[in-house]
């Protein structure tokens, strides 16, 4: 059983690393003795290998993106499918906050402007128009597998619901949930 987060980073990947690793979950953030989670899932997928290969031991996935170029928690159709038994966890919040909390971390503008050759108004319609589609293509996805994905806004929703969601294979406590790692 496996858990991976698929929203973007600035949606509470920390908080939720947190919450699951508090709860004695085996957990994964970003990166593994400095090496990115993410550039291993591409890696892992370039050669063949099942996606999770060398990084295997957790249960739960989150911030799964490297360098503003992989981002592996796109790559959700494919876990689910290398991993049947796998929940999903869309973390999102309001697209404006999200956008704001972005152009306050690490320099992303700047490495995007660069990076894809566009003006600062371009970047952002790009950010938006990739968080609008990515949201739009997981809950298609998971339509008909609604056991699978919980979405859960950072803002508006109770982290009850992850407990709730994940009742039938933990015990998770979900009060005291960890605001972890926010821009101001």
């Amino acid at each position: 059983m496996k858990i991976f987060q698929i929203g973007f980073n600035k949606c509470g990947t920390t908080s939720l690393f947190h919450l699951f690793n508090k709860n004695g979950i085996k957990s994964v953030h970003h990166s593994l003795n400095g090496v990115k989670i993410s550039k291993v899932i591409y890696d892992n997928l370039h050669k063949g290998l099942p996606l999770l290969d060398s990084i295997d031991d957790f249960v739960f996935y989150s911030d799964m993106e490297w360098g503003q170029q992989l981002y592996a928690y796109k790559l959700f159709r494919e876990l689910d499918d290398q991993y049947p038994e796998s929940k999903f966890i869309l973390n999102t919040r309001d697209i404006n906050n999200w956008l704001k909390s972005r152009l306050n971390h690490q320099r992303y503008m700047a490495k995007d402007m660069k990076r894809l050759n566009l003006t600062m108004d371009e970047v952002l319609n790009y950010w938006t128009q990739d968080f609008i589609s990515h949201n739009k293509s997981v809950n298609l996805y998971f339509k008909d597998k609604p056991e699978k994905l919980l979405v859960f806004d950072i803002e508006k929703d109770n982290p009850k619901n992850i407990c709730t969601f994940l009742s039938d294979h933990f015990d998770l406590r979900c009060d005291n949930f960890p605001k972890s790692n926010y821009s101001k």
